[in-house]
């Protein structure tokens, strides 16, 4: 992808525009003797429309505020009040619910209520599942789906309880049936789909994993 930059003399007259790969980018210099502005304000992109009407990448992180950090899911400990409390001091946090299990939030209700709890304010927010059937998971995700800004499927958790359930790390292993899952949610909900993976020991491999999740 390319984005164009318009670049503008701290004074206004003058402008220069140029294309490049980088969404952001920090520039110092001249041009026709005026000094240009440095850093992000003194960049506007142009970037293509997103399909489907989804929002991807880095105009999904524009639309959900441009957040300095990130709040990663943890075991019991990214519910609702921690999640809050790190709202506190900087607002536009994106936080991660817990590993919800996909069969378990479809067919038992106190699961869901004890495991899923949000309230206004709690964004933005990324609901994060694992599972290994593509059907359940699109069930579950299609419940909580206008409850927050993504979906986020685990595909990094070492646990044994995740090796039993062939999930998380485990199914990550399964490329075939992770690109089903991810098709299946992609099609199927109206947010965007995100996945948590683990760096592999090549880094050629782990981006070629990426790539994978991405096309």
């Amino acid at each position: 992808m390319m984005y164009r930059y318009r670049l503008s003399s701290s004074d206004g007259q003058t402008a220069v525009c140029t294309d490049g790969p980088y969404p952001r980018m920090t520039v110092c210099g001249t041009a026709g003797g005026a000094a240009l502005e440095a850093a992000v304000r003194c960049c506007r992109m142009e970037q293509p429309q997103p399909q489907g009407g989804k929002l991807t990448g880095y105009q999904l992180w524009e639309e959900m505020g441009s957040p300095k950090y990130v709040v990663a899911p943890m075991v019991d400990q990214s519910e609702l009040a921690f999640r809050m409390m790190c709202r506190k001091y900087e607002p536009s946090t994106l936080c991660y619910t817990p590993m919800i299990h996909a069969r378990l939030f479809n067919e038992d209700k106190h699961y869901e209520n004890e495991f899923f709890t949000t309230c206004e304010g709690d964004r933005p927010l990324f609901v994060q599942f694992c599972g290994n059937d593509p059907a359940a998971l699109r069930a579950s995700a299609k419940r909580v789906e206008e409850r927050g800004d993504a979906v986020d499927l685990n595909l990094g958790c070492p646990q044994q309880i995740a090796r039993r359930g062939n999930y998380g790390a485990f199914l990550a292993e399964d490329l075939p049936r992770v690109l089903e899952i991810v098709s299946t949610l992609d099609r199927g909900l109206s947010v965007p789909v995100a996945c948590k993976i683990r760096v592999q020991d090549k880094l050629e491999d782990t981006l070629a994993y990426a790539k994978a999740l991405v096309e």
